[in-house]
């Protein structure tokens, strides 16, 4: 499974390093005098719910999830006492969601702060993320249901901004600061 997921992770990667790379105008860069278009994003913990797609279908079910979450858990407690240290859950946190210091972010991951991630504790992250993606209850989250929309020119507009899901079952409010 980690072969996978590492295979997964870097493919997701390359695709969109070389998207980000692209040095052609585009209506979504803004062009002078134009305003931006509407941009559809993955939050971090998107990446990871991937990747634990089992059966690589594009389809996320409950079942993966709580299939994954345990191996995914083991993997990151490097020392293996059964739970995650604050440097275990940073390596994780680069490995899996981009940056030692993501959203779903440190406080998310050790809510009673003791400096220790319970696999409990690290399980319930990503069990509010599925559910916040899952919008319309049916206990699977595709890729679409992971993207969030983010329009830049509403945002200055506004002064700040709403995210919108983008894969068409709806709305739902930003992200939290916990990831959820």
């Amino acid at each position: 499974m980690n072969r996978k997921l590492c295979v997964a992770s870097t493919a997701l990667a390359l695709v969109l390093g070389a998207c980000a790379s692209s040095q052609s105008p585009s209506p979504e860069r803004g062009q002078p005098g134009q305003p931006m278009r509407p941009m559809a994003v993955f939050a971090p913990v998107a990446l990871v719910l991937s990747n634990l797609d089992a059966d690589q279908d594009a389809q996320l079910t409950r079942a993966e999830l709580d299939g994954g979450i345990g191996p995914l858990f083991d993997s990151a407690d490097a020392n293996g006492d059964g739970a995650l240290s604050r440097p275990e859950l940073s390596a994780f946190s680069l490995a899996h969601l981009g940056s030692a210091f993501p959203v779903p972010g440190r406080i998310a991951f050790d809510p009673d702060q003791n400096a220790s991630t319970s696999p409990e504790e690290f399980r319930s992250v990503f069990e509010r993320a599925f559910d916040r993606f899952d919008t319309n209850g049916d206990g699977i989250v595709t890729r679409p249901d992971m993207l969030i929309e983010f329009n830049p020119a509403e945002r200055r507009a506004r002064g700040g901004g709403e995210r919108r899901q983008a894969g068409g079952r709806g709305r739902r409010p930003g992200m939290t600061a916990d990831g959820s």
